[in-house]
């Protein structure tokens, strides 16, 4: 019968408080109360990580109990994904954080979409109880979870692994502070401790040599994809940022004779600022569009969501759209490049759970707007 059940987790020494050694306390919990107690086949029991603030679609389990059955075998090889958003109550932040976020949401989305592409866990996912205790649960050592995990089980079952999507939204509260500057501080902090999983380049490093029962391939697949999310993008944007002004003196020949025949000598730095202003418009356009779809479509009547018109639609939210440079540079770029450098200085990082103002009932569910109280701080 359903039921709920929980445990409180004593940090010994040797763990480190965070999530990573809560979900090892608790899958080992399940595995003990549920299969040694009650005796429940270790085969039929999927888990499922989330946060206090995570809203999921009412047919969420079903679609995953039907992708479990389905998937014969392979469901203990498996990590089933939804599709991830920040979007609960992302009106309620100040615009630049609501931007990084809408970002966040709409290049998840567009991830999970693109038929070419196994994406990673983010904060929320599903795997087999067989497949976690065939890893030895979450590592308690740890601060990132998500991906650790995922690369922990893919040695462990010797590259077997892979991400089932399903397509599916969750959603996931923005962080939300006391005021104004609270929650960019509190959104700038969090961007640090995500950041922080770059320290996942380094175990996979040493696994990548160490570990020759996994294929080459998966092994080299892993690594690459840990060093573009966490160095190599962020190398990239800021060579972008600096460019023009370190190398735009350079004189540049441009040819024309498709149109006129003529050619034309232009400074590095004019050409790159016409690229980045395309970039720029076709960047805006595209996240207009789909924030639009996001909001209007897939989002529309759901439950904890602000999907009303009056504030997702009109020109007030796409000039908001327009800081998304900006909030890419100060809630992205310098978290990241200050997270790297508290790493080089230290391993050592203390677990602060983000704030979180709680759930806001919309008009539809009827009641009162749960989150009024600005001292009910979900963290």
């Amino acid at each position: 019968r359903p039921g709920y059940c929980y445990s409180l987790h004593p940090v010994t020494d040797g763990e480190t408080p965070g999530k990573s050694s809560n979900e090892n306390w608790a899958a080992r919990c399940v595995s003990h109360y549920m299969v040694e107690r009650l005796r429940i086949p270790l085969d039929c029991i999927t888990i499922t990580t989330c946060d206090a603030d995570t809203f999921f679609h009412p047919n969420h389990f079903s679609y995953l109990t039907h992708e479990f059955i389905s998937d014969g075998e392979e469901r203990y090889h498996k990590f089933y994904l939804a599709v991830t958003n920040f979007l609960p109550n992302v009106n309620q932040v100040p615009a630049v954080c609501a931007t990084r976020y809408t970002v966040l949401s709409v290049g998840r989305m567009a991830e999970m979409g693109n038929p070419l592409l196994s994406p990673f866990p983010l904060a929320i996912y599903s795997l087999s109880l067989r497949l976690a205790k065939k890893a030895a649960f979450w590592d308690p050592t740890v601060i990132p979870e998500d991906w650790h995990m995922y690369f922990r089980c893919m040695y462990a079952d010797e590259g077997k692994v892979s991400a089932s999507k399903l397509m599916i939204t969750v959603g996931t509260e923005a962080v939300e502070g006391k005021d104004y500057l609270d929650t960019v501080k509190e959104t700038y902090d969090q961007s640090v401790r995500w950041q922080w999983g770059a320290i996942d380049v380094g175990y996979l490093l040493v696994q990548t040599f160490a570990r020759w029962d996994t294929p080459i391939l998966k092994r080299i697949q892993m690594l690459y994809a840990a060093y573009d999310h966490h160095l190599l993008a962020v190398v990239i944007a800021v060579v972008l940022v600096t460019a023009p002004f370190l190398y735009g003196k350079i004189p540049i020949i441009v040819n024309l004779n498709i149109w006129t025949g003529a050619e034309m000598l232009l400074p590095l730095k004019t050409i790159m600022i016409l690229v980045w202003a395309f970039h720029f418009a076709l960047h805006f356009l595209s996240l207009c569009y789909m924030d639009h779809t996001l909001r209007n479509d897939l989002l529309k009547n759901r439950l904890h969501f602000e999907t009303s018109k009056e504030t997702n639609n009109g020109p007030m939210k796409w000039i908001s759209l327009l800081l998304f440079p900006i909030a890419d540079i100060f809630l992205f770029i310098i978290p990241t490049m200050h997270a790297h450098a508290k790493m080089f200085v230290s391993s050592n990082f203390n677990y602060v759970p983000s704030a979180k103002m709680g759930a806001r009932c919309p008009n539809p569910c009827g009641g009162e707007d749960l989150g009024n109280d600005k001292d009910d701080r979900k963290v």
